[in-house]
């Protein structure tokens, strides 16, 4: 069955569900019903679409040209209906793909957009943190495949919480900044104050890293601290550790290290951990230097989750103190 315009031709099945599309004879495509999207967003509908090598449209390229949406059934009354339908499409061709929209550039995310923001990294690390958890639990050193995935989760979303935190202490005004550090400061001294009294042996707070950007900042004439580990004063989480936290995660994502964690006893008939391994069994050679001794210094040998799981009222907590300094800002303009 088929009818011929300008050298193009339909030859129909017999029962019209589809129809070989021939120009003087040559086979160029076909015409099926198939599914077509009319705009990017929404469901498709089904259309009768051409597929095929149609010189002069695109040479030597296959395409499809939507010819009839949504499609209507076709006995032998449409068939003449459907050539032409045909013919048109194939000579007009394939519509363009719709460029972007034009917007306006985006304006400074409010204090509420950041809170918004950083409740769903925080989420997305945590429920990273929750697979993890189920698979570590199961203590067995055969579930690494399953360990390395659920680790790179949770390092790829640890930095992408660690990296909002910092956007949003970089967003409060240094009118902000400069009590919040003196907070901060108060907060420190405090603590060594009462650990020069209370630790054995003697204990140097210049040697300690929970206070390094504390001794720089008074070095640096009073500037604000410049992340917001150090304005928060979260003891073991400073700038370092999420130091090694990096390089342990880029070990993973760019040097294709193994699995660096392992099931551990710490001592005999002790409850088996996940530790952090040894850092020569990750990456024996390493131009990180200083990130590596920060891993060395801060997660090599620790429990995972243990480590992890006090990070979740550290990102918090931090999520509150940086909305309210940026609430304030807003309140005062």
């Amino acid at each position: 069955m088929g009818d011929a315009t300008n050298g193009i031709e339909l030859r129909w099945r017999e029962d019209y569900g589809a129809a070989a599309i021939l120009r003087d004879g040559a086979y160029l495509g076909s015409l099926s019903l198939q599914p077509w999207w009319p705009r990017p967003e929404g469901e498709h509908s089904t259309a009768w679409v051409a597929a095929g090598l149609f010189h002069g449209v695109q040479p030597d390229d296959y395409v499809r040209v939507c010819v009839e949406e949504p499609a209507m059934a076709v006995d032998a009354s449409r068939s003449a209906e459907m050539l032409e339908k045909t013919h048109r499409a194939i000579e007009y061709g394939p519509r363009g793909v719709p460029g972007p929209e034009e917007a306006p550039a985006p304006m400074r995310l409010s204090a509420d957009a950041v809170n918004d923001q950083l409740g769903r990294v925080i989420s997305a690390w945590v429920d990273a943190l929750d697979d993890l958890w189920q698979v570590a639990d199961k203590r067995d050193p055969d579930v690494s495949y399953s360990m390395y995935l659920r680790l790179v989760h949770v390092l790829n979303w640890a930095y992408t919480v660690v990296e909002a935190l910092q956007a949003a202490w970089n967003r409060v005004p240094t009118a902000l900044k400069v009590p919040a550090s003196q907070q901060a400061d108060a907060k420190v001294e405090a603590a060594i104050a009462e650990w020069k009294t209370h630790r054995h042996p003697p204990w140097n707070p210049d040697d300690d890293p929970t206070f390094k950007s504390y001794f720089r900042r008074k070095t640096k004439g009073g500037r604000p601290y410049k992340d917001w580990a150090s304005v928060m004063v979260a003891g073991a989480f400073h700038e370092e550790f999420f130091g090694g936290v990096k390089w342990v995660s880029g070990k993973m994502r760019h040097s294709a290290a193994a699995l660096p964690v392992e099931l551990r006893q710490m001592a005999p008939g002790d409850e088996p951990r996940w530790k952090w391994k040894l850092v020569d069994a990750i990456a024996p050679v390493d131009k990180d230097q200083d990130q590596r001794a920060m891993y060395v210094a801060y997660l090599q040998e620790r429990d995972v989750l243990g480590l992890f799981s006090w990070l979740v009222d550290v990102f918090v907590n931090a999520k509150h103190f940086l909305v309210k300094l940026l609430r304030e800002a807003e309140a005062n303009q």
